[in-house]
Parts: C-alpha cells; sequence; structure tokens
C-alpha cells in the first residue's frame, strides 16, 4: 500500500501537475513537498483541499493509496454475461447461490449481484420477473451519485430490466457521472461492455437515434487503439448503424449483427470481427 504522500505525488505527476500549479493559499509549495515525502502531516480541511486543486476524488485517492483492482468484478460479470448468453441455468444458479449467501443485508454489494442473478434465471426459465427486486435495482440505479465500478457493473448487467426510455436516462446519467474514474485502472474496459450492451439492447428495440448517439459517444470516450472483445462489440455494431444510415435500408437485421458480437468471445475473436466487418461492407456495395 502506497503511503498518503506517494498516493498524492502520483495523482499530481499523472495529471502532469507541478508543485507550483497545485499549491494554494494554505497549501505552500514548500509544505506540498514535505506532504509528498512524508516528512510532514495534513489536516483534513488542507486534504480536501489539496483533493480540489488535484482535480480528483476521495474515491479515486483510495482507489490508488491501496492498489485496488477491478478485475474480479469484470471477471465475475464476464462470467454472468458468458452463462447468459450460452443459456447455462446450472452456472448462473451456482452464481446465485454464492452470491446469496454472501449478501448479508442490502448494504452487501453481493446484494444487487444476486437480484440480477435470479431476473436472468427467471427469464431464461419463462418464470415472471420479481417485481419487488426489480423496483429495488430501478431505485438504488436512479438514486447514487457516484458511479463507481460496481455501480457500473450492477447496470451494465440489468439493462434488460429497464424500459428504453429508462435506459438512455441511466446510460447518460452513467456516461456523466463516471468521467472522474476513467482514467483509473479497468475503467474504460467496465464502460466498452456497458455501451456495447446499451447499443444491443437500443437496436434490439429499433431505436435507431439512441443508438447513433451512444455510438458517437462511444467513439469519443474509448481508446481503440488497446482493442477488446468489448470495444470489438461496438465497432460492429456501429459498422451496421453507419451502413443503416447510409443505405437507409436494412439489409442485415440488427439481430444477427448483435449474435455475431457473441461470437468475438471465441479465441479468434479478432478473425471473427474482420469476418463481420467484410460481410457488413459488401452488403453495402
Amino acid at each position: 500500500m502506497l503511503s498518503t504522500g506517494e498516493t498524492l505525488r502520483q495523482i499530481r505527476q499523472s495529471k502532469g501537475l507541478t508543485l507550483k500549479e497545485v499549491a494554494s493559499d494554505q497549501l505552500s509549495v514548500a509544505f506540498l513537498s514535505k506532504v509528498e515525502r512524508g516528512d510532514s502531516d495534513i489536516s483534513l480541511g488542507r486534504f480536501e483541499n489539496l483533493l480540489e486543486r488535484l482535480r480528483t476524488t476521495y474515491d479515486k485517492f483510495s482507489f490508488i493509496k491501496h492498489n485496488l483492482t477491478l478485475s474480479p468484478q469484470i471477471t465475475f460479470w464476464r462470467q454472468v454475461a458468458t452463462f447468459v448468453r450460452s443459456h447455462n441455468v446450472y452456472g448462473l444458479q451456482r452464481l446465485y447461490t454464492a452470491e446469496k449467501d454472501l449478501a448479508a443485508n442490502s448494504q452487501s454489494p453481493h446484494f444487487h449481484n444476486m437480484i440480477i442473478l435470479h431476473c436472468h434465471l427467471c427469464r431464461l426459465q419463462s418464470r415472471q420477473l420479481p417485481v419487488a427486486e426489480v423496483k429495488v435495482l430501478h431505485d438504488f440505479l436512479f438514486t447514487i451519485d457516484s458511479w463507481g465500478g460496481y455501480e457500473l457493473g450492477v447496470f451494465t448487467h440489468a439493462m434488460f430490466l429497464f424500459p428504453t426510455d429508462e435506459l438512455q436516462t441511466l446510460t447518460q446519467t452513467a456516461l456523466k457521472k463516471s468521467q472522474v474514474y476513467l482514467d483509473l485502472p479497468g475503467y474504460h474496459d467496465l464502460l466498452a461492455t456497458l455501451l456495447g450492451n446499451a447499443l444491443a439492447q437500443l437496436l434490439t428495440h429499433h431505436q435507431w437515434a439512441a443508438a447513433q448517439r451512444i455510438s458517437v459517444q462511444a467513439q469519443h470516450l474509448i481508446d481503440f487503439e488497446d482493442l477488446s472483445t468489448e470495444k470489438s462489440q461496438i465497432l460492429l455494431l456501429t459498422a451496421w448503424l453507419n451502413q443503416q444510415h447510409a443505405t437507409g435500408a436494412i439489409t442485415v437485421p440488427p439481430e444477427t449483427v448483435i449474435q455475431a458480437c457473441y461470437d468475438l468471445a471465441a479465441p479468434n475473436w479478432s478473425n471473427t470481427l474482420y469476418e463481420q466487418l467484410t460481410t457488413l461492407n459488401h452488403s453495402h456495395a
């Protein structure tokens, strides 16, 4: 674990700021230098002022200080997505039981995971969705202020429970309120998954304009140089949207393209992406 001073120095340097640029009436350059070296303590008031000068939050500071990682969350949600796509009821039931055992109360992060897994099981088994549990997720997502990794994961995998108007509202809220976390490890992957899922949901319901807006936002927010299956899904769906916009006719059903995105999870996903994009280009030619 990093010391407080080491963490503050890392945040400052990552933003390309000098001590002079961060300094204020309460925070002299000499004092800041001592804090970063661990030669001086810092009061709560000055600490809050310093976080503001660094344009960061306490959550982000704590994340870096404790060397936290989003890997366990990302791994968990990828496992859920794999089981849902393959209609693996047994796998989902196993995850549901594990989360239920860990969900001591409604404040536990496992509580919302448990509800989402239960809803997926009901849907796959053609049972009625648990209305009360869906409302819990609805109330949670519409009242949170800080959209960190956990909140992004919950919303991404609960999208199928929301009508398209609420889906659009929550997506824009998530994009706006997660901006402060985007330079933390793993957040771009979570955001790519969220945007890809939102695109798929909107295309499934033929919400072309809303999907186009998400596609444009993705181009500005996501770094596609470091390609992944999640980012490839956005590229494939965007290619379909551009084709549909250019021709004014649907030559390939959106459901076909969405299904093709699922194939990108295979070991040769990069080849599959190339083949699917080639198919779309040929159908457009």
